[in-house]
């Protein structure tokens, strides 16, 4: 449902509820005022001669006042429907009129005007409330009771069998004894009027409802114009702004709607960027792992060959097949490593990591592929009470030290050495060093050899189906674990690689203990 019939039909809903309330209260102070006219009417009529009349002749006593004579150009007044039945104060068919009554075959005399108030019927009871007039009404129990309980006026509600209803009043004579010692006076309710209650709740009902659509008519529009504007950014990919100008509430949902736009940007974006690390990783690794791994397949079908034919494999082909599956394997976990980098959620687990056993880690591994490259690996560690821990992700720095370590080893000469060594600096702060004597990298390279598929001439010549990953990706992870990370030429005449940075404050009392 739209915003505009929605309102209509809210207004609607709620004045009906408010107008049958407020015409529950208007009735009942329309019937305490009826009752206090009856009252001041009773008290007109037993004024003077009342006491009197109502002794003597309580038939005319009781007769309804008539209605006043139509002024002059009027037309007489109209009945209302014919005269079925005794009119209240009036005496049944068959008992003689009272004085003063309209003749036998007399019209009957007329009803008040339409929205005139109908006639005051009066009707005496005794002190044991008895009716002195034998048309005269019986009382209900519940106004018996009340009066002889002492109350007066006694207020309250008729019907009888003629379906007349309306309101009653009885009262207590200042006498209180004889035929007149109570009077009850009776009005009849008023014939409805349906034209004239239409009227008085139809007009308020269809204002409100213009006013409702008027006023919502600024809002649906500016609703429609967001609207349109939130389409156009969608068939933009959310780049058209949605802003609209004002205060209001729905300036404010513009202004949501906006925000909500540049958080599904960079969800857009960074889905992009994912994506486009995944295809780089797969084009990285088809490009990366095809080449060693058709050395490899090169390799073992040699072997297939030599072995077929009964001849003796040479350790270097078995070295070499050894090598380049290394190769593979670090190659893998660095590609890894930089797509994880790359889309820029690494998601590291901080945790105290113990240098030295990394540093022992790392050298055990690479130990067997030093010996396939005939190069001497070594470390240097401080003692054992000594211990050296850094906040940190253990994986990724465990990778970050193998990268350095394993090009140290692979872009070595034979017979060459590499050597990794920890220590204590000052200032609560360590270094871990990795330092070989191969053929190195000239000074001019050293600023950009940690660029990604940036490599040295030496290692190109060496080894010409690397990207440059290792090194870029230690330098990355350094800076994610806020260690400095050095290149600089070995004083052996190779190269020499520093990662610097603070140790754990915990670690004072650890080697003080």
């Amino acid at each position: 449902m739209k915003l505009r019939p929605r309102l209509a039909l809210t207004v609607a809903l709620l004045t009906i509820p408010l107008g049958l309330l407020a015409s529950f209260g208007f009735e009942r102070a329309r019937r305490r005022e009826e009752a206090e006219v009856l009252i001041a009417h009773l008290e007109a009529r037993l004024a003077s001669e009342g006491r009197r009349l109502c002794e003597e002749s309580p038939e005319v006593f009781a007769r309804p006042a008539m209605p006043p004579p139509p002024g002059p150009g009027l037309p007489d007044p109209p009945h209302f429907g014919s005269f079925d039945g005794p009119h209240p104060g009036m005496p049944p068919p068959g008992m003689p009129p009272p004085p003063g009554a309209p003749p036998p075959g007399a019209r009957p005399p007329p009803m008040p005007f339409p929205g005139h108030a109908p006639p005051i019927a009066v009707f005496p009871y005794d002190e044991s409330l008895r009716p002195s007039l034998p048309f005269a009404p019986t009382l209900d129990a519940e106004t018996i009771e009340a009066a002889r309980a002492g109350a007066s006026p006694v207020r309250g509600m008729f019907s009888d069998a003629n379906t007349n209803n309306g309101v009653q009043v009885l009262m207590r004579t200042p006498w209180g004894k004889g035929p007149c010692s109570y009077l009850v006076a009776r009005r009849g309710a008023p014939p409805l009027d349906v034209r004239a209650l239409l009227a008085s709740w139809l007009t308020p009902i269809v204002a409100m409802l213009a006013a409702v659509a008027l006023g919502a008519s600024p809002i649906v529009r500016r609703i429609r114009e967001l609207a349109t504007r939130v389409r156009a950014s969608a068939r933009e990919h959310y780049q058209a702004p949605i802003a609209m100008a004002g205060t209001d509430e729905v300036a404010e949902l513009a202004h949501a709607f906006d925000e909500a736009a540049r958080e599904v940007r960079l969800r857009m974006d960074e889905q992009q960027k994912r994506e486009q690390t995944l295809r780089d990783f797969l084009a990285n690794t088809t490009h990366d792992v095809m080449t060693p791994l058709t050395v490899l397949q090169g390799h073992l079908s040699t072997m297939q060959s030599l072995a077929g034919e009964g001849r003796q494999v040479e350790p270097a082909l078995i070295g070499a097949a050894i090598d380049e599956a290394h190769y593979m394997t670090s190659l893998v976990h660095n590609l890894g490593v930089a797509a994880r980098l790359e889309a820029g959620e690494p998601h590291f687990v901080r945790a105290p990591v113990d240098l030295a056993a990394l540093v022992e880690r790392v050298v055990s591994r690479h130990r067997p592929v030093a010996r396939q490259h005939e190069v001497e690996i070594d470390r240097a560690l401080p003692p054992p009470e000594e211990k050296l821990t850094i906040d940190g992700d253990e994986t990724f720095l465990e990778q970050d030290v193998s990268n350095v370590v394993y090009n140290a080893i692979r872009y070595n000469k034979r017979g060459g050495h590499v050597a990794v060594v920890l220590e204590s600096m000052d200032d609560d702060r360590f270094r871990l060093r990795v330092v070989d004597d191969g053929p190195g990298v000239p000074k001019d390279e050293i600023a950009s050899i940690a660029s990604r598929s940036v490599r040295g001439a030496s290692a190109r010549t060496r080894n010409p189906d690397g990207r440059g990953l290792g090194l870029a990706i230690a330098r990355r992870v350094a800076e994610l674990h806020d260690l400095e990370l050095t290149f600089a030429a070995s004083e052996y005449g190779g190269l020499q690689v520093d990662f610097e940075g603070a140790r754990r404050p915990s670690d004072d009392a650890t080697s003080a203990a």
